[in-house]
């Protein structure tokens, strides 16, 4: 990205690996798997999988110590951190980790509560067990998180144009394009422990993903299932 600079005070190795980063842009994706070039400072590094090509957009400093940076492909985004003191190709291992699990069917973009970001994780998972179902919400649970899908209808969505079931009620039918959102809860009990959750929620490798988080914050399920 023009105008990005690598600030004087980080380390040899952050320096090296993200004087690399700064080189990559969009090309044809090609039809081999994940793959890094083996010098952190090839020029010509690409980060592609065999239908996805990543665009590192955005780095931002966390700390002194900790660097996250930002990658695009199509309407997906996810941040990878980077911390000082770590070998490039440990950073670039995690990358292509984040990556094949962002476009693993099994998982999906959950708003976590406790973080009030979303992260994608594991959501159709046998590990979790069901303890509530109606029509429009469903819960699940695991250790001590909970996972909640709440269903809305065009008419409660409120965006964008309803169905013909929605805008003709006396069919009494059901909407064709319901939205689903979905949420990830610490569960109703005494003493609750955000670290605890933390822990918990590593079991369904998370990963944090950039997005707008107004249509989660506006619609967060209760704590308790009623």
């Amino acid at each position: 990205m023009d105008g990005l600079t690598i600030p004087d005070q980080v380390d040899d190795n952050e320096r090296h690996a993200v004087s690399s980063l700064l080189q990559l842009s969009t090309t044809n994706a090609p039809s081999t798997p994940i793959r890094v070039a083996k010098t952190a400072a090839n020029k010509n590094e690409t980060f592609s999988t065999p239908i996805r090509h990543f665009k590192m957009v955005e780095r931002k400093r966390e700390r002194d110590d900790l660097v996250t940076v930002v990658y695009t492909t199509g309407e997906q985004t996810m941040a990878i951190p980077f911390a000082r003191g770590e070998a490039p190709e440990v950073f670039f291992n995690r990358r292509e980790k984040a990556a094949r699990l962002l476009f693993d069917e099994s998982r999906g973009e959950v708003f976590c509560t406790w973080r009030h970001a979303v992260v994608n994780m594991s959501v159709k998972d046998v590990r979790w067990i069901m303890f509530k179902d109606t029509f429009y919400q469903k819960r699940y649970k695991y250790g001590n998180i909970q996972l909640v899908v709440s269903r809305f209808t065009c008419g409660q969505w409120k965006e964008g144009n309803a169905c013909r079931n929605c805008l003709n009620r006396a069919w009494r039918t059901g909407c064709i394009t319901p939205t689903h959102l979905f949420f990830v809860l610490p569960l109703p009990v005494d003493g609750i422990n955000i670290a605890s959750c933390e822990d918990t929620l590593d079991d369904f490798e998370a990963v944090a993903v950039e997005r707008d988080c107004k249509q989660w914050l506006t619609r967060v399920p209760q704590l308790n299932a009623r």
